[in-house]
């Protein structure tokens, strides 16, 4: 059984090394670690120091490209969007949103350096997380029809492949032209990360209309260069159940793993854990583990208790729990 733990807000090395090692006590095989654009440009050394520490105790290292360009899931700012304005997605209304565009080769050549960097900070693995268009909701939109991209580089990418303008309403040809869109940048980009000698692996939002984020889940799974998927069900914020969210989320990731021969690696949700649900974590690994998964990840270590937004109700009572499901599970 491999076991996880995403680590972020700390770059202290010697802070670090007590953390890893009490991960590595608790029975953690491998450490994700966010590599933010702030990382990226004031931490670069500091992010390979950590990676070795990690390595010296056996931990493998997965680096996160944690919010880069607000295309991949975190909670941090880009420094890439407030430098290039002309990247950002445009949505059906003329309005540009803070999110890069997939079809930018410039976002395609940053986000190679970036790779560059975590490949020769001697990384595992690199971690995918959450990429998606253009989310009307998680950007407070109140009408979700809206969507993007629509930018000027899109329209003409659309226009020569369908042979007609592209239309502000989404039809079926739009969902299909984000899809291949995504799929092309996957294809590039994991193909790089690969000859660089990184493992790639993958995590779907849990989201069960892939239109709704365009990002076509099984053809992005098929690729060659994808080592690992896997999708992140926190039931807590999503207001479901562990049955009614967890089990068919890891379900659906199982039957794509096995159709691609893929590992498949699930997380669940250590953060903003409601007081008095904090058992729910160990029906969620149980649940994971019956159906046959057995590379399974928390966000994030400790509970998230030193970041106020990600706070738990009862941070304490959650890194118990989070220390009996590691002792348990390592040893199956």
């Amino acid at each position: 059984m491999k076991l996880g733990m995403s680590y972020f807000g700390n770059r202290y090395v010697e802070c670090t090394q007590q953390h890893l090692r009490k991960m590595k006590e608790m029975g953690a095989s491998y450490v994700v670690f966010t590599f933010s654009e702030n990382d990226f440009f004031y931490y670069k050394h500091t992010m390979q120091e950590l990676f070795d520490v990690a390595h010296q105790m056996g931990l493998e290292v997965w680096a996160d490209p944690w919010a880069i360009g607000g295309v991949f899931g975190g909670e941090a700012f880009s420094k890439f969007l407030l430098d290039n304005l002309d990247v950002w997605q445009v949505r059906n209304d003329g309005e540009k949103v803070p999110h890069v565009c997939l079809n930018s080769a410039k976002f395609k050549e940053f986000l190679k350096k970036l790779v560059d960097s975590i490949a020769s900070s001697k990384a595992d693995y690199i971690f995918w997380d959450e990429p998606h268009w253009y989310i009307p909701k998680w950007d407070d939109a109140k009408d979700e029809s809206l969507w993007a991209c629509r930018c000027e580089r899109c329209q003409n990418l659309f226009e020569k492949e369908y042979g007609y303008a592209m239309p502000e309403i989404a039809n079926d040809d739009v969902v299909r032209f984000k899809e291949n869109s995504a799929l092309s940048f996957f294809e590039e980009m994991t193909k790089y990360a690969k000859e660089k000698g990184l493992k790639n692996a993958v995590c779907f939002l849990p989201i069960e209309d892939d239109k709704s984020i365009s990002i076509p889940y099984e053809k992005v799974a098929s690729l060659d260069t994808i080592d690992v998927i896997g999708s992140d069900p926190y039931w807590y914020i999503f207001g479901k159940s562990v049955d009614d969210f967890v089990k068919p989320v890891t379900e659906r990731m199982i039957k794509i793993g096995r159709k691609y021969s893929k590992e498949v690696q699930m997380w669940f949700q250590g953060y903003k854990v409601p007081g008095n649900k904090e058992e729910e974590m160990k029906r969620a690994v149980e649940t994971m583990y019956n159906l046959g998964v057995r590379n399974v990840t928390v966000w994030s270590y400790n509970g998230a208790s030193h970041m106020s937004s990600l706070r738990s109700d009862n941070p304490k009572k959650v890194n118990d729990i989070l220390e009996e499901i590691f002792r348990d599970f390592s040893k199956r």
